[in-house]
């Protein structure tokens, strides 16, 4: 069973092979008590309140704590280069709860004992087993200069994928450490096993523009990197995802 809703602002689309619908009708009420919870756009969300001075930290949830503690975390764990704090609008953690969102909606799919599904999200997708054919799950990577094509297509089986890119939102990352957006790339897709550390390292590799390569093939991560030159770069074991 597939389905896709707009939550988040983006389509998000589950498909468990042999699932149920009152399955997917759990997947999403989880997702939009993550939008509900996080979200910048909505005003009574609990980051909202926090970013007008509602709250303070130690009014805020559990939950919401344990999500920005994981932030800094990763913002040690990447030198700076994963940082949510946005000049003069407070906190944005939407680029650690997104992947952690989709990290607990496949948790939900594999407690009732299903290992066969995808999970996407505005270009993030997490997938387990295989399709409904038997083989595994192929995911077009978009290609940014021309959005109607794909750059690569590859196969993944229990892999995550996460993509960050300026050629839809336009310059809307920055390099922390300078202020200015990246210029340098426009598109960086990043395959791990997990898409929780797949997407926010994906986040943090971008900034770093083309030494962000280097920093996730040392922590065993296959990325293709495109770009302002149209150049294409891949880590040396991308290439075993492809599809020919």
């Amino acid at each position: 069973m597939k389905q896709t809703n707009i939550i988040m602002g983006m389509p998000i689309t589950i498909e468990v092979v042999g699932g149920a619908a009152d399955l997917l009708d759990q997947c999403f009420k989880y997702l939009h008590h993550v939008d509900a919870v996080f979200s910048t756009y909505k005003d009574d969300s609990e980051i909202s309140h926090f970013n007008r001075g509602e709250l303070n930290h130690d009014q805020l949830s559990d939950e919401v704590k344990w999500v920005l503690d994981e932030c800094n975390r990763y913002k040690q764990e990447t030198q700076g280069f994963f940082d949510i704090t946005r000049p003069d609008s407070g906190i944005d953690p939407s680029g650690l709860a997104k992947g952690w969102a989709i990290k607990g909606v496949a948790d939900l799919i594999r407690n009732v004992g299903q290992n066969n599904f995808f999970v996407s999200a505005g270009g993030d997708m997490q997938t387990s087993g295989h399709n409904q054919d038997g083989k595994p799950w192929t995911v077009g990577i978009t290609n940014p200069f021309y959005q109607t094509k794909f750059a690569k297509t590859v196969a993944l089986s229990g892999q995550a994928i996460a993509t960050s890119g300026t050629y839809e939102r336009g310059e809307h990352i920055y390099n922390p450490h300078t202020g200015q957006p990246v210029q340098e790339i426009v598109s960086l897709s990043v395959i791990g096993a997990d898409i929780y550390e797949t997407d926010i390292l994906a986040t943090a590799a971008f900034a770093m523009q083309q030494p962000g390569l280097k920093f996730l093939a040392e922590r065993g991560y296959e990325a293709m990197m495109v770009g302002t030159d149209q150049k294409v770069t891949v880590t040396a074991g991308f290439r075993q995802y492809e599809v020919s």
